[in-house]
């Protein structure tokens, strides 16, 4: 038994979907059960043979954590710690989702596992934290950090620019930071793999960290171009727009943002066999099966 943890957010919602649509027994919590306080964890685990959790839920505002750095540790952090400790309790593996935020973003090349972090927000850290305290928590553990989440199921990057590509002449988007956009579709499957490989397992070939996001690179820009030529195409996106580059100094936000963050998802693909996408055929994908944002709780 699967236990999702964050059902409601971008990335459980569509793993719930997923695993409804595969016939993977699951069950499916978000505010309802509290990860910040351990007993209740614990109170819901019991009798119901959960063998892994997956950990979905995130304090995910950016700039808002660099005021509320206490919220954003009490569930990426300390949260994180609360769901290890109580899988270890009840003899259950945890994966847990990540974000490439753990890193500064200075190298200009592939992030491995185990590159050097040095967060440079508050987010960050806390997500950070969280993984050490996973780690520390519990041994059965697998730690998957993502990049650029996008998803039919919650605000995101694309929805943003579609929303702002049809009723705006011209918008600026940042061509200096790279990485690779994550479909929320791609992620989900990834992560359902590793359930498959990991749910049995009794030894210490899996446990870690490893990254997962889409192929290929490209910057905020460039993602934005393609969001708008497929909306275009598929009549999604009803009005011109020019969309114009500028810096990441022209769009100053309360929160630093890595300027480089692609993954290597070398390791996820040998140790797993998942395979990963190059990220505009997944954008295509997206596209043809679109649902606007504000229709979403009809599906």
């Amino acid at each position: 038994m699967i236990w999702i943890i964050g059902s409601k957010g971008m990335l459980g919602r569509q793993l719930a979907m997923d695993c409804k649509q595969s016939g993977t027994s699951f069950i499916a919590t978000d505010m309802d059960v509290d990860i910040t306080d351990r007993q209740e964890l614990l109170a819901f685990s019991q009798d119901k043979g959960i063998s892994v959790i997956i950990n979905c839920s995130a304090y995910t505002a950016v700039d808002k954590a660099e005021e509320e750095e206490d919220k954003a540790f009490a569930v990426n952090a300390f949260g994180v710690e609360n769901i290890g400790k109580t899988a270890t309790a009840i003899g259950a593996k945890v994966i847990h989702v990540s974000t490439d935020y753990v890193f500064p973003g200075t190298e200009n090349r592939e992030l491995e596992e185990d590159d050097p972090t040095g967060p440079v927000s508050v987010y960050g850290r806390s997500k950070l934290e969280g993984e050490r305290l996973l780690a520390a928590s519990c041994a059965k553990s697998i730690i998957v950090r993502t990049a650029w989440l996008y998803g039919r199921y919650g605000k995101n990057f694309v929805y943003t620019m579609v929303n702002a590509m049809n009723v705006r002449e011209e918008i600026k988007v940042v061509h200096d930071q790279v990485g690779s956009p994550t479909n929320a579709v791609d992620l989900s499957a990834a992560l359902i793999a590793i359930c498959q490989k990991v749910d049995g397992a009794q030894g210490t070939e899996y446990w870690g960290v490893y990254h997962y996001s889409g192929g290929g690179q490209c910057t905020w820009y460039e993602f934005a171009k393609e969001i708008y030529r497929l909306g275009r195409n598929s009549g999604v996106i009803t009005s011109d727009c020019t969309i114009t580059p500028c810096t990441t100094n022209d769009y100053p936000t309360p929160a630093a943002r890595p300027a480089y963050s692609l993954l290597s998802k070398t390791k996820m693909m040998n140790t797993f066999g998942v395979s990963v996408l190059e990220w505009k055929q997944s954008l295509i994908s997206f596209f043809k099966s679109y649902i606007p944002y504000s229709n979403q709780e009809k599906k």
